[in-house]
């Protein structure tokens, strides 16, 4: 939130040697202590752990899922995108690029949720996100790149995401291909 404030910053390149120290120290540590199952086989193990499937039996954790993706009813969002905060942030970003005669685009890239049944949407991923971002940049007359559209026409747009068919262990984030696709959509949309 302080991002928010004139002229705040971390001095992270002040800070540099600080930080790569910092960086060193932890892999050596990892190479010192090493971890047979990793951090994702760790992940994987907790959430299947026999404790975390009762408790979600007994909260009904996918019933509901399965019901709400029934009555086309989407998660609830925790936070409204077209509040304030969205605003607020859009409109300073424009003006700090415009300050060096840049122009800011808003690209919309869709979570692994949209197109994986198994993988669960975060709370604040509700159906009309989509919508009410591009109204939002709109509104402030910034150019919004959609690329929902390009994924939904493409063979197996699960491909293009981290951890395939592990969703909802994984990371909602794409992978090189994913990546890739997108930046060369995002330059052909900017050329075009």
């Amino acid at each position: 939130m302080r991002y928010l404030e004139t002229d705040f910053s971390q001095s992270l390149v002040d800070r540099q040697p600080v930080i790569d120290q910092r960086l060193r120290d932890l892999v050596n540590d990892g190479l010192a202590q090493p971890d047979e199952t990793g951090p994702y086989q760790r992940s994987r193990d907790s959430l299947r752990s026999s404790s975390r499937q009762l408790l979600d039996f007994l909260k009904l954790v996918r019933t509901r899922h399965e019901f709400a993706k029934l009555k086309d009813v989407s998660t609830p969002s925790a936070s409204d995108p077209d509040d304030p905060l969205l605003e607020a942030i859009l409109r300073r970003a424009r003006d700090h690029v415009t300050s060096w005669q840049g122009e800011l685009f808003v690209v919309f890239l869709p979570g692994v949720w949209h197109f994986d049944s198994k993988s669960d949407a975060p709370s604040w991923a509700r159906r009309d996100l989509r919508d009410a971002v591009a109204r939002r940049a709109e509104s402030l007359n910034l150019r919004f790149l959609d690329l929902k559209e390009v994924l939904e026409n493409h063979p197996d747009p699960l491909s293009l995401y981290s951890f395939r068919g592990e969703s909802r262990l994984g990371s909602p984030h794409m992978n090189a291909a994913g990546y890739a696709l997108t930046a060369e959509t995002v330059r052909n949309m900017l050329q075009e």
